[in-house]
């Protein structure tokens, strides 16, 4: 649920300089905004995120992502990609604004939650290559009950910033709907409707991601490994990606032994 804050205590806090970006759109952007006004409201609200904890933060996140996959599993894979455009994840997120990006709560980076990971590889083997269902339950799961839950072998850890820039690379972008009659009213869509402009925050192109998981199954593992190279190559992930958004390209795919004592480069 989100709260938002008496008009005393946005005046007050406007004079603050920097602040976590995902505190910022959550507790101090102003509901109830008109289209118009929404952008110069991004704006300013970038203008005092504090871009240095953000850098810090991912990092610290990525590094301690990895250091789990070592600890938990036998093996863990690292596809390192940089977005071909734009790219945003969690746009059906509750926010003050009629769209959203997903934020790390305590440092307001950019990140691709492992859950929109691990469906988009899935959907990537069973849709786009359609592989085995056996198969894929063994990477994925199959449901299963408490006596005998049906757990996959491979865990998704998700996207991090996998540098300082990307961490920090988000801007405001613009969907502009011409036909809102038709979409929310069912009426015909006619040329002298008139186009509303939705204002969001998306990442950056150009920006470099790492995306983690592990496993004790090398074979489970490295299959995993290949559909999420797909995935991100060819469905890309996230929201608008009929429009380009959310696509990669994918620069290294690597599985490791935890030990360290080897390391496979996938093609």
């Amino acid at each position: 649920m989100t709260h938002h804050l008496l008009p005393n205590t946005l005046a007050a806090y406007s004079e603050k300089k920097r602040a976590n970006l995902a505190l910022l759109l959550t507790r101090y952007g102003r509901p109830g905004l008109e289209s118009k006004d929404a952008k110069p409201e991004m704006e300013a609200l970038l203008d005092r995120w504090d871009q240095s904890l953000a850098s810090r933060g991912a990092q610290a996140v990525r590094e301690r992502a990895e250091a789990a996959a070592k600890r938990d599993f036998a093996f863990y894979g690292v596809i390192t990609g940089t977005t071909i455009w734009r790219a945003v994840s969690g746009m059906a997120d509750a926010s003050v604004f009629e769209t959203t990006v997903t934020l790390h709560p305590l440092c307001g980076f950019p990140h691709f939650r492992g859950s929109a990971l691990k469906g988009l590889t899935r959907a990537y083997a069973t849709v786009w290559q359609g592989e085995e269902r056996r198969q894929v339950e063994r990477v994925f799961g199959s449901g299963g009950d408490d006596e005998h839950p049906g757990i996959g072998s491979v865990h998704f850890l998700g996207g991090f910033p996998a540098n300082e820039e990307a961490a920090r690379a988000l801007e405001v972008d613009i969907m502009n709907p011409h036909y809102r009659d038709y979409y929310e009213k069912g009426l015909p869509p006619v040329d002298w409707s008139s186009p509303v402009p939705v204002y969001f925050l998306a990442i950056k192109p150009n920006v470099k991601f790492t995306f983690i998981a592990g496993g004790d199954d090398i074979d489970c593992l490295r299959a995993a490994a290949q559909w999420m190279k797909g995935a991100l190559e060819n469905i890309g992930i996230g929201a608008k990606t009929a429009s380009g958004y959310g696509y990669f390209c994918i620069e290294a795919t690597k599985l490791i032994r935890s030990d360290g004592s080897w390391t496979e480069t996938l093609s």
